[in-house]
């Protein structure tokens, strides 16, 4: 819905329209304007185009931001995964991913409700920010989920900073004054890197997604490597293949 609104100054008649972020602006000169009156167009319009560039810049930002933690969302890590990966690629460069997410989290939102769970996810988002360097990228990549880009990060690097995420997680309980104690936080974490693990970005996301999943069924609250979550595939392919032979 837009909204008209127009005025006189001088010999110059204007008007726009209104709505939302976008403002059409509509100048109708109807004599010679004076010097003060041109100078005073020129500012105005100005700051109308000032006005405009900080609005699609509040777009932008709302845009790749998650409502809920303030940290970039999905379109965000998604955009800085793909140029980070790139860049890896290029420069023959290491680049790593954790991917982690809360523990029991369903448990969480089932006993005390959909409020207390945004809690826990803003207060675990708080946390892995307070071990993030200048030049990582974390955000919330959907759900309980949380990545973590580490541009020039190689595999032992990276294994170190999970388990320094880990350790700063599970460290306190979140207060809460109605859960007596406090919820208990943890995560489980998922390491990769490139070239090791992948030779695309997205290959590395994908295994990096893999060795989370291995960190949740080897037990929660811990960190699990790409190479690690191979080898646990390698076992489980080989005792599936086992028990269906003897099942013959």
């Amino acid at each position: 819905l837009f909204v008209w609104s127009s005025g006189k100054q001088g010999g110059l008649e204007w008007g726009f329209y209104s709505g939302g972020a976008l403002v059409i602006v509509l100048l109708f000169v109807r004599q010679m304007l004076t010097h003060q009156e041109m100078r005073h167009y020129a500012t105005t319009t100005v700051a109308l185009n000032q006005d405009l560039q900080e609005a699609n810049q509040r777009l932008a930002t709302l845009a790749t931001t998650d409502m809920l933690t303030n940290l970039p969302n999905h379109r965000a890590l998604s955009e800085g995964l793909e140029q980070e990966g790139e860049r890896a690629r290029r420069y023959g460069h290491p680049l790593s991913l954790l991917f982690f997410d809360g523990d029991h989290f369903k448990k969480v939102n089932d006993t005390y409700g959909h409020a207390t769970g945004d809690a826990v996810l803003r207060e675990l988002g708080s946390r892995a920010a307070s071990i993030v360097r200048a030049g990582d990228m974390l955000g919330r990549y959907g759900g309980e989920e949380f990545l973590l880009l580490l541009p020039e990060t190689n595999a032992q690097a990276a294994l170190m900073v999970a388990e320094r995420l880990r350790a700063i997680v599970a460290l306190a309980p979140l207060a809460l004054a109605e859960v007596e104690g406090g919820i208990a936080i943890t995560v489980s974490i998922g390491v990769a890197s490139y070239p090791e693990d992948g030779a695309t970005a997205s290959e590395v996301r994908d295994q990096a997604d893999q060795a989370m999943y291995w960190a949740k069924r080897l037990g929660r609250n811990q960190v699990c490597t790409g190479e690690q979550a191979r080898v646990a595939n390698q076992d489980a392919t080989l005792k599936a293949e086992t028990a269906h032979l003897l099942e013959r």
